[in-house]
């Protein structure tokens, strides 16, 4: 009897010690898994954070492209307001109906280099905003493009 009890007693003391070797291996697994969540996690946030960074510089650089070129309709209304007040001025002194439509003319030219002028100017300002924007998107993909990879090396080796 006594040779049951110890066999018993030993096949008791080899599963206490196979489930505290089973435990053990669950419990580093959990903890790498643990270490490895919160280092995904940190990698989550600052992307996250360098996305919403991004997105609100390439938001600033649009609203100040958007200011530029108010400020360029305005300027551009002003001034075709003023030369328009005198061409008007200068037609109404005209001595005859020749020199009338020559001032006609005059205004009817200038009024239209100033337009062509003006859209110019909107238009490098909206090349010059949208390369800025796209620019700074870029960099950050770009950025996470490396990550990524420096990430996926990291996890093949």
């Amino acid at each position: 009897m006594r040779g049951a009890v110890d066999e018993a007693a030993h096949a008791g003391s080899e599963a206490l010690r196979a489930g505290r070797e089973s435990l053990e291996k669950a419990l580093d697994v959990s903890r790498d898994m643990g270490r490895d969540m919160g280092r995904d996690l940190g990698k989550i946030a600052r992307r996250t954070t360098r996305s919403v960074e991004t997105l609100s510089k390439a938001g600033t650089v649009l609203i100040q492209g958007m200011q530029d070129v108010s400020h360029e309709w305005m300027g551009m209304t002003q001034d075709n307001l003023r030369r328009g007040t005198d061409m008007l001025q200068q037609m109404s002194r005209a001595k005859s109906l020749p020199d009338m439509l020559d001032a006609q003319a005059d205004l009817m030219r200038e009024s239209l280099q100033r337009m062509i002028e003006s859209a110019r100017r909107i238009g490098e300002i909206s090349v010059r905003t949208a390369t800025e924007a796209s620019d700074a998107v870029r960099k950050v993909a770009e950025q996470a493009d490396g990550e990524r990879d420096r990430d996926r090396d990291r996890t093949a080796a």
